[in-house]
């Protein structure tokens, strides 16, 4: 019990005496500092995973549209696409490499992409769980 009671008289003496608070005022502005940052790091972090999923939504939604409309044309160039989302292609990489190692887009001969069974599948699914 005494332990706890010079604890919490050194406490006291600390608080009320402004020379030995200011470090400790000054660890606590850091610590709140960091927590902060760490959430707005986790807030943007969250809106750029959602507006990756988007772009990769509207990439296959467009090459599923293209392979339907045109079904003997059904490639699309990159620079194409660039022009067609209103994206550069920085934007576009991620989105075209995470949807080329799933296998919803594949390379043509002549260097399009195009949407594959397994992409028309996954935009199925998505789309009906959207609209449930």
């Amino acid at each position: 019990m005494d332990d706890n009671k010079s604890q919490d008289r050194g406490a006291v003496a600390t608080i009320s005496n402004p020379q030995r608070r200011a470090p400790h005022d000054v660890q606590c502005a850091v610590r709140e500092r960091d927590r902060s940052s760490l959430v707005a790091e986790a807030v943007r972090t969250s809106a750029a995973v959602e507006t990756d999923q988007l772009l990769r939504f509207a990439l296959l939604e467009l090459l599923h549209n293209r392979r339907r409309s045109e079904p003997r044309r059904p490639g699309i160039f990159v620079a194409d696409l660039e022009t067609l989302l209103d994206r550069p292609g920085e934007h576009i990489e991620f989105a075209l490499w995470y949807l080329l190692q799933r296998q919803y887009v594949a390379h043509t001969d002549g260097s399009q992409l195009v949407i594959t069974a397994d992409g028309v599948d996954y935009l199925e699914d998505i789309t009906h769980k959207h609209t449930r």
